[in-house]
C-alpha cells in the first residue's frame, strides 16, 4: 500500500508519531513544497499572522492546498470585573471575514471558509476552517 509522505515542522523537542518525518529547521522546510499544509490552532498565538501566512506561499506549488483552523473570535474574549475585554492566551482573534480578506490579500483562491461547531475542542465551542489554493498566474 502506498502512503503519502507526511512531515511536521515543530519547534518542540518532541519526536513525531510513526510514519511522520520531522523537519528540524526553516532551511530544510523551505527547500521543498507540499501538497497540503495544515495550520491548526496556531495563528491565534502568532504576533504577525499575515507575515506568517506569507511563508506558506513559498511552500506551495500550483496544486497545493492550505488548511487553517482557528478559534472563532467571539469565544476568545471574556470580561473582567471592570467590564474590560481580556484575552486568555490568544494574541489574535479571527472572524470569517478576516480570512476572506487575508486570502484576497495573499492571492489565494478560497475553497471553503466557514464557522463550525467543535464541541469545545481546544476550549472553544466554535472554530473557523479555511481551505485555499494559490491563484494561478
Amino acid at each position: 500500500m502506498h502512503y503519502a509522505k507526511c512531515f511536521v515542522f515543530d519547534i518542540s523537542n518532541k519526536e513525531p508519531v510513526a510514519n511522520v518525518s520531522k523537519i528540524y529547521d526553516e532551511k530544510e522546510l523551505f527547500a521543498q513544497s507540499f501538497d497540503l499544509i495544515i495550520c491548526s490552532h496556531m495563528l491565534e498565538h502568532v504576533s504577525y499572522p499575515m507575515e506568517f501566512m506569507k511563508k506558506f506561499l513559498a511552500l506551495m506549488h500550483k496544486d497545493s492546498l492550505l488548511y487553517i483552523e482557528v478559534p472563532f473570535a467571539e469565544f476568545g474574549w471574556r470580561e473582567d470585573s471592570d467590564g474590560a475585554k481580556l484575552i486568555h492566551e490568544h494574541i489574535n482573534m479571527f472572524k470569517k471575514e478576516t480570512f476572506i480578506e487575508m486570502g484576497k490579500v495573499l492571492g489565494l483562491e478560497i475553497i471553503v471558509c466557514e464557522i463550525f461547531s467543535t464541541s469545545k475542542r481546544f476550549g472553544c465551542p466554535k472554530s473557523i476552517r479555511f481551505l485555499a489554493k494559490k491563484v494561478e498566474s
